[in-house]
């Protein structure tokens, strides 16, 4: 197939990144992660009974967990929170400009003349 022809069985790239987004934002949220999350915390506590892991280090494993599932959670309260710190600024009226009225350039009889209308008025 040639670089330049388009193919209606291929998706656009735009479209491709936009899926493998959305793929990743419910496999990094979802049930699947939600079992994962349950695995290593179960794992974790095993080894933690076993004696062959730290306390400091089980703690970041619960950590990362819980800020992992809870990250769409927590992002949704911190912007609802900056919406209303923050709310939208209203309209606000603007007068318009005073209008001083300008001298009107002299025009010349003569139609050709290519200084017509210059920009530094005649003295008086």
């Amino acid at each position: 197939m040639n670089a330049g022809t388009a193919s209606l069985f291929e998706p656009p790239r735009a479209q491709a990144f936009g899926a493998m987004a959305d793929w990743l934002r419910e496999a990094s949220s979802g049930s699947l992660a939600t079992a994962l999350g349950f695995v290593a915390i179960s794992l974790v506590g095993l080894s933690l009974f076993q004696g062959r892991l730290r306390l400091k280090r089980a703690a970041f494993v619960v950590v990362g967990i819980f800020l992992l599932l809870g990250a769409s959670m927590i992002s949704a309260g911190i912007v609802d929170n900056l919406r209303r710190a923050f709310p939208p600024p209203m309209p606000v009226a603007v007068a318009s400009p005073i209008v001083t009225p300008q001298n009107e350039p002299t025009k010349s009889s003569n139609l050709f003349d290519p200084y017509a209308g210059a920009s530094v008025p005649p003295p008086k």
